[in-house]
């Protein structure tokens, strides 16, 4: 009867310390469910307060840009504010093809905001030739070059193009080419690396619709910006 008496009161101690055990992994796991959502709820909160900051900002970035664009301000101005003369164009081309087209279109890209390297814009008398093209080709994203028979002909805006393209190379400027009275064979012809490269022709669009599709990239690329900002 001791023994039977013995073994019952082990059982009860035993089932009470299972009780005690089981009661606080349940208070244990409990606070850890707590402890997850409050983080959750943390980390919930942070990231709204991060998306409407980034909100708030990209907000303030496409306000100063349109106050920019409305003044005439280019985007090299609002990337590297205060640094060396930056330009959202430059234009690389034969002055042959000044009259019937080249002129036109520097005007029609100057006309919707763009800053934009032209010799004709850009050098005064007395300047360098040569420093001044640099600072044009080293200030400017884009790099228009308008190719030609002309083109091919001259040497020195196949020295710019040459530059553009190791600018493209390197991930700090684009080149957007222009075919000017020249078909795809031809091109390929003068310039094989350049056939392949999606181009717009002059011989399908008029100056005004390609300056209008000038300014449409430029503004995706400032848009881009804005965003990474």
């Amino acid at each position: 009867m001791a023994d039977a008496q013995k073994a019952r009161e082990r059982r009860a101690d035993y089932t009470q310390k299972l009780a005690r055990k089981t009661e606080e992994a349940s208070n244990l796991q409990q606070r850890i469910l707590k402890s997850d959502l409050e983080n959750r709820q943390k980390q919930f909160s942070q990231d709204q307060k991060r998306q409407r900051e980034a909100e708030r900002r990209i907000q303030e970035l496409e306000n100063q840009l349109a106050e920019k664009i409305a003044t005439g301000v280019p985007i090299g101005r609002l990337v590297a504010e205060g640094e060396a003369e930056t330009y959202d164009v430059f234009i690389s081309h034969a002055s042959e093809d000044k009259t019937d087209f080249v002129a036109s279109l520097a005007e029609q890209a100057r006309s919707k905001g763009l800053r934009v390297w032209y010799d004709e814009f850009s050098l005064s008398w007395g300047d360098k030739l040569r420093r001044s093209i640099d600072r044009g080709l080293s200030g400017s994203y884009f790099g228009v070059v308008v190719l030609s028979e002309n083109f091919f002909k001259k040497e020195w805006p196949q020295i710019e193009l040459d530059a553009l393209l190791e600018k493209e190379v390197s991930g700090t400027g684009r080149i957007l080419p222009i075919w000017h009275k020249l078909t795809r064979d031809e091109i390929a012809k003068y310039a094989p690396t350049l056939s392949g490269t999606l181009a717009l022709r002059t011989a399908d669009l008029s100056t005004e619709e390609i300056a209008e599709r000038l300014a449409e990239m430029v503004a995706r690329v400032r848009r881009g910006r804005a965003e990474m900002a």
